[in-house]
């Protein structure tokens, strides 16, 4: 990765030297004389990057240079940094017209002691890089490396024989191919274009050759031609190879308009099936040219292409492109089988069960079962299998032809600007969800995004993640609901790539065996699942060079560590993230942090950050998510000139917001903001911010001025994705004395009409008695998620059943709504709801029905409903309802709950009347799996309808005081039922005989049953029922 971060480097120099920068610090001729240094070594690093494989001396001067220009880094990040403090505090107006003004101002004492520092490190890393620029010489490097690149493309040369004696799990994707040329296009005009997409080392190319000579194809096609493309896309090379493989001859060297002329008179009206294998080109361009001497076949005529990467298919593709996927275990295993015992009959269980293990690490992936099955050939001592097993595949041997060579080759096709982005990866830990808003902060914190004007650095890292997708590098898990990202994941074998890559400038590991640390370790991730106190390793303390530190703890996780850092002896650190760490406290030493981009404290006990943290000039991310106990921010925040996410979700005593923050005009996230009556914290100063993702604004009661709330200019804010208006603050929800008007509140809240590209909107504490208009011009149109709280003199509901995209609605402590919908359409039967899939309401004592027209079709698409405190409603016919919970209802919605016949899973819960379920309440439920029934404190017992739930897995039934017997028919019904739960009956004195014909009931857990456990134990002396079938059970 040396070639992309020198790249990176010198153009980083090359723009401070533009700006003169070294003239301000008395470094300039020293950074000339650098620019010019670095130019020479990066002329040969690609071709050292390619021969440092195989030697370890080529490796070394690598290293060295690397170490050497993250120093270099460094320097000029501190120039870069003190040139923009001076300009920020006004000791020098531009950075342009410099000389004079610099002169003077580095005439300051702070200014004197850092010319002097600066001056002498840059000597010093220069000497150092003269002496590294020597040493390339005895390596024989060429510029570009043009040699050894055409060295590999004749490596990797491929043909259409198929050299496996046998193709596994490959059999529905030949298929799938075959059929489409031969039955799908063989009528169509043109030339078809077949795209096969995958990873590399996927079997793309053994693919095409067992379709290329599969019977069907050559009776069907009365030519076939095959071409190995590779990096080189030239259209003259490719069409002599196309001429050479239909005349099996060689092809004079002519001119590229001749050899067109004779490719066509070849391919003329004929339907031929060309393959190009291992195509690289991005050029649309290219391509086109091609393609247009290549459309001149007959109907039918196709052309199957086999590339690494997605551009590549949506550029030549004409039809879907067929994504590869990896081998089934066992179709892995009986490849690795036959390369790893040949055709050996003796049994070896042992390296069986070791030689699965070894197929695990492949990830389905063909080349690499081959490579590990042909290393373990002949080896049949144990402990050589399971060194195999215990080691990583990036620390094996790699012959030319094995995985990560394969794999390394599309790395260095990479464009320069992603190999850094895409090595980075290698610390997160194998297997992780690598979220893309969390990717992207980190690679601007490590500065591997380039500078670009007019263009967000976020934007240019969604294109990188976008591209790293597209050339199989990422795995893109898709998007959420709401249509956010759900992230990305690294294929194993990629993974073990970016280890190879990165060596032992990435560490991953727990923190309790941080002794041994690397010194080159520039990027550390910790793991953490003790709740011991753990300082800051120690070893981590002697890395003078550190960059990256996360402290990970899994949110599932219920240990709390102690966690405290001396950052004064991180001098080089770009990100810290320290989630989950139990600190009430960050040291001031973080104002050491010149070059901190990223900060990361979510869910500690912070209550206050110190005042330093506004002096973190470069500091671009703040997460304070969850921070409950933070009770207030700095007050010169507004210093943080380059802040452009600011995370406050979650917080409970943090009750005003810094003042001017709209100062931080670079901001683009801001979370939560909270509206005070204090100039400088009131809400207009949200006016001049381009905020996207989630905005949360509270305490609204204290906007003075509908006019302010219009001037927070949120119908501009087109990249909000989540808006939430509410009226008061975490801490005083319950106070309603300092509420507005309700007249005051409603002109508040028309004020804040957002911009139509909302995907998720809330309204809580609002009380005014109407909602606004803008909620019915459209305004809300794209909204898939909508909740309302606390709106209690609103009687009436806006017309929510006539957004196209809702998905979620969700309604808490409304007392005066009678109707969901409350709106009468005219124009004939319009469906409510339409995309509506989970609707929970809660506590709305007055709801009636869902809507006022009871003819009206509403919901239908819904499949989870959740209702609670509802003591008037009637339920619909919902025929697509498939979970169901409902909690403290009258007896009319209880037994309504048998129109319900798609039910999946169902939970009732709160009743204190009922002394039996409603009378045919489970009947029509035949595909019922789940059934709860909890707190019905008179319920005595259940009705013999409990049979017809043929389907029921689980039922699980607590805290039904009264509670006395199952009926005997109404359990012998449930022949499917695999886990009983029973808890909280204390007049419950037996089970069923029934339920010994259970013969699919696995566990039975049984609590707080004291009369059912005296009995068991009067007739049986244990604590068991040992005559029922079960295999788990519990008392």
């Amino acid at each position: 990765m040396a070639d992309a971060f020198v790249r990176f480097m010198l153009e980083r120099l090359n723009s401070l030297v533009q700006k003169e920068v070294g003239l301000i610090w008395g470094v300039d001729r020293e950074m000339k004389r650098l620019q010019s240094l670095l130019s020479t070594i990066q002329a040969v690093l690609e071709d050292a990057e390619e021969k440092q494989i195989k030697d370890k001396a080529l490796q070394n001067w690598l290293r060295k240079l690397k170490d050497a220009a993250y120093k270099v880094d460094d320097i000029l990040d501190e120039c870069a940094t003190e040139a923009a403090w001076l300009e920020s505090n006004g000791q020098n107006s531009s950075l342009t017209n410099k000389v004079p003004t610099s002169f003077l101002s580095s005439l300051r004492p702070r200014n004197i002691l850092f010319r002097r520092k600066i001056g002498s490190r840059m000597r010093d890393i220069r000497e150092g890089l003269d002496e590294i620029a020597e040493e390339h010489s005895k390596f024989h490097l060429i510029e570009g490396g043009a040699e050894r690149r055409s060295d590999v493309i004749a490596n990797r040369q491929t043909g259409s024989i198929l050299t496996q004696s046998q193709v596994y799990g490959r059999d529905e994707d030949k298929e799938r191919i075959v059929e489409c040329l031969v039955e799908k296009v063989h009528g169509f005009d043109g030339v078809s274009v077949y795209p096969i997409v995958g990873l590399g080392g996927l079997g793309k190319t053994t693919l095409a050759q067992t379709v290329f000579n599969d019977e069907r194809i050559g009776s069907h096609f009365e030519l076939k031609i095959w071409v190995c493309v590779s990096e080189d896309f030239s259209e003259r090379r490719i069409i002599k190879a196309i001429i050479e493989s239909t005349t099996a001859a060689a092809c004079e060297n002519l001119d590229l308009d001749p050899l067109q002329k004779r490719l066509q008179d070849i391919l003329n009206g004929k339907r031929y099936l060309l393959v190009l294998d291992d195509v690289w080109n991005e050029d649309q361009e290219k391509w086109d040219s091609l393609k247009s001497v290549l459309a001149c076949g007959s109907k039918g005529a196709s052309i199957i292409v086999t590339t690494r990467i997605r551009t590549v298919a949506s550029i030549m593709g004409t039809m879907p492109l067929h994504q590869l996927s990896g081998l089934t275990e066992d179709d892995c295993w009986s490849l690795f089988k036959e390369r790893a015992f040949r055709h050996e009959t003796e049994e070896h269980p042992n390296l069986v069960a070791l030689g699965k293990k070894i197929v695990t690490k492949c990830g389905g992936v063909p080349l690499a079962v081959k490579s590990l099955g042909s290393m373990m050939m002949y080896k049949r001592d144990e402990s050589q299998w399971l060194f195999i097993v215990e080691s990583e595949l990036w620390n094996l041997p790699q012959p030319e032809n094995s995985i990560l060579p394969a794999l390394r080759l599309s790395y260095s096709n990479l464009p320069s600007k992603l190999k850094q982005c895409f090595a980075y990866c290698a610390i997160f830990p194998k297997d992780f969800v690598i979220e893309k808003e969390f990717l992207i902060q980190l690679w601007m914190a490590s500065g591997f995004i380039p500078f670009i004007e007019k263009l967000d650095p976020e934007d240019i890292g969604e294109e990188f993640c976008n591209e790293l997708c597209w050339r199989s590098f990422l795995e893109d898990l898709g998007e959420d609901d709401l249509g956010c990202s759900k992230g990305f994941k690294m294929h194993d074998l990629v993974h073990d790539l970016t280890q190879s890559i990165m060596e032992d400038e990435c560490l991953i590991q727990n923190i309790e065996s941080s002794a041994n640390i690397s010194k080159r370790t520039f990027h550390a991730w910790m793991d953490n699942n003790s709740r011991e106190l753990y300082h800051f390793p120690k070893a981590l303390y002697r890395v003078e060079t550190l960059r990256t530190f996360i402290l990970h703890k899994s949110y599932g996780s219920n240990n709390d560590y102690t966690f405290s850092c001396d950052f004064s002896r991180l001098s080089s650190l770009r990100v810290f993230d320290a989630r989950g760490a139990r600190a009430n406290k960050l040291s001031s030493s973080i104002s050491c942090l010149t070059h901190l981009r990223y900060l990361k404290l979510p869910r500690t006990e912070i209550h206050m950050l110190p005042k330093s943290i506004c002096t973190l000039y470069n500091l671009q991310t703040l997460n304070l998510n969850e921070c409950y106990y933070l009770q207030k921010l700095p007050k010169h925040m507004n210093c943080l000139k380059n802040l452009r996410h600011l995370y406050l979700d979650g917080y409970k005593c943090l009750s005003q917001m810094p003042s001017t923050i709209g100062q931080i005009t670079g901001l683009k996230t801001l979370t939560c903001f909270i509206v005070s009556k204090k100039r400088g914290c009131r809400i207009d100063e949200l006016k001049g911010l381009n905020l996207g993702g989630m905005l949360h604004i509270k305490n609204l009661r204290s906007v003075e001025n509908p006019q302010d709330a219009k001037e927070a200019n949120l119908v501009e804010k087109r990249n909000l994705r989540k808006l939430y208006l509410s009226w008061t603050n975490y801490y005083d929800e319950d106070d309603d004395n300092n509420l507005p008007s309700q007249e005051y509140a409603e002109k508040v809240l028309e004020a804040l009409k957002p911009h139509a590209n909302l995907v998720e909107f809330g309204i809580s504490g609002y009380n005014g008695a109407k909602f606004p208009f803008w909620i019915e011009d459209n305004s809300l149109n794209n909204v898939v998620s909508i909740k309302l709280i606390d709106c209690h003199n609103c009687s009436q509901l806006p017309p929510l059943a006539l957004l196209p995209f809702l998905r979620t609605l969700r309604l808490y402590r409304m007392s005066k709504v009678m109707y969901i919908d409350d709106h009468f359409q005219s124009g004939g039967p319009i469906r409510g709801f339409p995309s509506l899939q989970s609707l929970t309401i809660d506590n709305l004592p007055i709801l009636q029905r869902f809507s006022r027209d009871g003819g009206r079709e509403l919901f239908p698409c819904l499949t989870s409903l959740k209702i609670d405190r509802c003591p008037k409603l009637t339920l619909p016919h919902l025929p697509s309802a498939e979970r169901f919970e409902v909690s403290y209802c009258n007896e009319v919605v209880v037994g309504s709950i048998s129109n319900l016949k798609s039910l999946i899973s169902l939970s009732v819960s709160g009743n204190s009347e009922l002394n039996y379920l409603p009378h045919g309440m489970l009947l029509n439920l035949t595909s019922l799996k789940e059934l709860s029934i909890s707190y019905f404190r008179k319920l005595k017992c259940f009705p013999t309808e409990l049979f017809s739930l043929i389907a029921l897995e689980t039922l699980n039934i607590s805290w039904c005081d009264e509670f006395e017997s199952f009926p005997e028919q109404g359990m012998e019904g449930l022949k499917c039922l695999k886990t009983l739960r029973i808890n909280g009956y204390p007049k419950l004195t037996s089970l069923p005989e029934s339920i010994q014909g259970l013969t699919n009931l696995h566990k039975l857990y049984i609590r707080d049953c004291r009369e059912l456990v005296k009995r068991c134990e009067k007739e049986t002396g244990e604590r068991t029922v040992t005559r029922y079938h079960i295999f788990h059970m519990l008392m």
